[in-house]
């Protein structure tokens, strides 16, 4: 069991199984980079979150489970352009109609729009150490948005920027470029 969210199951034939117990699907894993899996003796998962496998036909096998594939996407949240986990490991999602939020409730995936005050094209994402997200966008500058106290703040060529386009965003211990 990884984080009350998925299991995994190694079988006798069918290879590896994992289950999502949110949206109570499965997919079956008979293959790993080209190489059949066969029968599954014994899997068990380590600190960093790697499954290894203990099979017939790999021996000893240790592969990561860091992918995830999100399916169901609404209507609204299309042409995603940026994503970024935050500190409290929440997924926020830029689009060229701005901001949602990935959230677990009722064991569904919902998509909660944040900051609808903003309509920009959002071109990157950012969390600096003061927990503050930066947003850029294309032509309105960067919003930086203080989640705990909801305030806000613009950016903009008045202030500073070259251009009003903000492509991309990354920072390191207290700077920000």
């Amino acid at each position: 069991v990884f984080s009350d969210r998925e299991i995994w199951i190694g079988t006798d034939r069918r290879g590896l199984i994992q289950y999502n117990l949110r949206t109570k699907t499965y997919q079956v894993f008979s293959e790993i980079d080209g190489l059949g899996i066969g029968r599954v003796l014994d899997l068990h998962k380590d600190q960093e979150g790697n499954l290894w496998i203990l099979s017939n036909a790999l021996n000893i096998l240790k592969t990561n489970r860091r992918f995830e594939f999100i399916s169901t996407i609404s209507p609204e949240v299309q042409e995603i352009q940026a994503l970024l986990t935050d500190h409290k490991n929440q997924l926020w999602i830029g689009t060229q109609t701005g901001i949602f939020q990935l959230k677990h409730e009722d064991g569904e995936d919902k998509y909660e729009p944040i900051l609808p005050e903003i309509e920009a094209n959002v071109l990157a994402l950012y969390q600096d150490l003061a927990n503050n997200i930066w947003i850029g966008t294309f032509g309105e500058g960067i919003f930086i948005y203080n989640p705990e106290d909801q305030t806000m703040r613009q950016v903009t060529t008045d202030d500073g920027l070259v251009d009003g386009s903000v492509l991309s965003i990354d920072g390191n211990d207290d700077k920000v470029w």
